[in-house]
């Protein structure tokens, strides 16, 4: 194994890293193993950050204020690495920290499940005011701050395997529909807007137009235009009942299955995974009981000679001291 800052020192002179823009660490291919704390501080103009590797146990970045595209893969795991390190990044565009491993085959890198280990609250990423794409998929150990996350450029969040996934569904993943549908006075709080007493209802509105926009593009009875409609219902449901129209009352009532059917959906998975992870555990118990009872049986097997042999003695033993 080898100590990243061991690998920095040989890669990146120290004289010339203040220049550097983009750093790949790809250790799958390389094979290195690379691990430790990956200091990055010299790096003062580093734009972008590609790390694959299997042992990292902490990152750095404090003094890379351009940083605007970071990708994380790390297979270790063992130590758990907090959100707030992102904390300052008010640059930053594109977050991946996608919990995979990515393993060599010969002439290209295939995907496998990894075991990133980040947590912490997403409050952590409030001053990531640009932020566009955020992937933090199966990482569960990330809870709560959704109401602070910037939304206002988010164009994608990727949080299935997390607690995120239940609570955007019905929204189809829109962070900001569910802000303004749950936390409007933090979102006013959010953009600077604590004085505009319109902008809730404006932004949900424009939110509104978006999906029906959408709604317009999309035929037949499809899962996205069902999803969609779920977030329309919800969206509209959070509006001030001024903006509540007849006509769209007639919308929300033809959209209303769809919606519940989404939040039903949520329920009958939530409980068909207990119920499977459930019969899993009873499964292993059984197979463990299984195992240790043909162990049991084999060691007994392997001793009940001995075990004879030794009764056989005891017996020749009594009957010799009895004549």
């Amino acid at each position: 194994m080898v100590s990243f800052q061991t690998w920095l020192d040989k890669n990146f002179p120290k004289a010339g890293r203040r220049e550097i823009k983009k750093i790949w660490v790809l250790d799958p291919l390389w094979g290195q193993g690379l691990e430790g704390h990956l200091d990055l501080r010299n790096f003062k103009k580093l734009r972008e950050l590609h790390v694959v590797v299997k042992s990292l146990t902490g990152i750095d970045l404090g003094g890379c204020l351009d940083l605007e595209i970071i990708d994380i893969r790390d297979d270790g795991g063992s130590v758990a690495i907090n959100l707030e390190v992102f904390s300052h990044l008010t640059k930053l565009k594109s977050l991946d920290l996608t919990a995979g491993r990515m393993e060599w085959r010969g002439t290209w890198l295939e995907q496998r499940n990894r075991r990133n280990n980040f947590c912490g609250s997403l409050e952590a990423l409030k001053n990531c005011k640009n932020l566009e794409l955020l992937y933090i998929t199966n990482l569960p150990n990330i809870k709560g701050g959704l109401e602070y996350l910037p939304s206002k450029n988010l164009t994608y969040f990727g949080c299935q395997g997390t607690e995120f996934e239940k609570q955007l569904k019905p929204f189809n993943f829109n962070v900001r529909a569910w802000q303004l549908a749950n936390h409007p006075k933090q979102l006013k709080i959010n953009e600077g807007e604590t004085e505009n007493e319109e902008f809730i209802t404006t932004e949900i509105e424009n939110q509104l137009i978006i999906v029906e926009q959408k709604l317009e593009t999309i035929y037949g009875a499809t899962i996205e235009q069902e999803q969609n409609q779920s977030l329309w219902v919800n969206l509209y449901q959070s509006l001030p009942v001024e903006g509540q129209t007849e006509e769209r009352n007639q919308i929300a009532q033809r959209y209303e299955p769809s919606r519940t059917r989404i939040v039903n959906e949520l329920a009958q998975r939530q409980s068909a995974n207990f119920i499977y992870d459930t019969k899993v555990k009873i499964l292993a118990f059984i197979v463990i009981l299984i195992v240790v009872s043909f162990i049991l049986q084999l060691i007994w097997k392997i001793l009940k000679p001995f075990w004879n042999f030794l009764k056989f003695l005891v017996g020749s033993k009594k009957e010799t001291e009895k004549e």
